[in-house]
């Protein structure tokens, strides 16, 4: 991957409770078609902690470039800013 994302998910006091980055990963399940699957980072720091614990938390999203430059790194919309919405997550700082 050129360029590289990262997350860090903070609880309500500030403390950090998770972090994730973007991957790949290779699925076989019955209802996906066989492939290399993008975990991206926002859905990686997600999947450590319980529905409880991402209430009211904080994501900060950055992303490097292939250059190694700190960049924009808005969540996608397809995926990450619906599941962050429906996980009830306070604020997300990019």
């Amino acid at each position: 991957m050129p360029q590289k994302h990262g997350c860090v998910v903070l609880d309500g006091r500030g403390t950090i409770i998770s972090e994730g980055y973007n991957f790949n990963t290779f699925l076989y399940k019955k209802e996906f078609r066989r492939g290399v699957w993008s975990i991206h980072a926002e859905e990686a720091a997600a999947r450590k902690l319980t529905k409880r614990m991402l209430v009211g938390s904080i994501f900060i999203v950055v992303r490097v470039s292939a250059s190694g430059e700190f960049v924009n790194s808005k969540p996608c919309e397809c995926k990450c800013q619906k599941m962050l919405t429906k996980l009830k997550v306070s604020k997300v700082y990019y």
